[in-house]
């Protein structure tokens, strides 16, 4: 893999999770459930409010982890990790 597609495919991740994460605070937000204080938070109050199945709120949480490895850990980030989601 080149840096220019690694960086790029980091780069869609984040982008991505962020929009999961827009989108699930916005719904949190019109239906007046519980002000999530993390990005954690967000997939843990759909999951508590029955609007996302199980393993949609448990994928949530673990874009959230990722998504601090890929904004504050690059030293940390392995190629594969990227390639995998």
């Amino acid at each position: 893999m080149t840096l220019e597609i690694l960086i790029g495919s980091e780069r869609n991740l984040h982008v991505a999770i962020e929009a999961f994460l827009n989108i699930g605070s916005f719904i949190i937000s019109a239906l007046n459930l519980k002000a999530p204080k993390t990005y954690r938070d967000v997939g843990e109050n759909l999951l508590e409010s029955n609007l996302v199945s199980h393993k949609v709120g448990e994928l949530l949480v673990e874009l959230v982890k990722f998504r601090n490895v890929l904004v504050r850990g690059y030293a940390e980030l392995r190629t594969e990790k990227i390639v995998n989601y």
